[in-house]
């Protein structure tokens, strides 16, 4: 059984919907989905040097009671800061009646390889064609599928 003692963090659940403008371009936003008491463990922060700047990535254990309707999909914030959501893992043992959420801040954050997107990056890329793009520091590469 889990200690709610230990459940101190205030965390929020967000689904993602994507819309169309005027443009027809897709915007993505962030619905509340839930707001629950978590017990928050840092896991490891790394840095790492991209687009001339520096990046910061850090992985949290989340642990809330159980609960259904919750996808890899979504994000969570803690602290204002979006969390995507890499596993949930439901409890066993000790933790039966909880789940367990890992999630990563700082290198996504919200916008996922599964959306066309790349974290930003500087350097050139070869194209299908043999044409080579060159990258400015800080470009963000949408990628559609043929």
């Amino acid at each position: 059984m889990i200690d709610a003692g230990k459940m101190t963090e205030r965390v929020t659940f967000q689904a993602k919907s994507v819309t169309r403008n005027s443009l027809g371009e897709e915007v993505v936003t962030w619905g509340d989905v839930a707001t629950v008491w978590a017990e928050v463990r840092p896991l490891r922060g790394r840095e790492f040097y991209a687009a001339n700047q520096t990046q910061q990535v850090v992985d949290v254990r989340f642990l809330i009671r159980k609960r259904t309707g919750l996808t890899v999909d979504m994000r969570l914030l803690w602290k204002s800061a979006p969390y995507d959501i890499t596993g949930l893992i439901p409890g066993t043992g000790p933790y039966l009646g909880a789940l367990e959420i890992m999630a990563t801040n700082g290198l996504r954050n919200g916008l996922s390889v599964g959306d066309g997107y790349l974290p930003p990056v500087s350097g050139s890329i070869l194209l299908q064609d043999g044409s080579l793009m060159l990258l400015e520091s800080g470009d963000l590469i949408l990628l559609e599928a043929a």
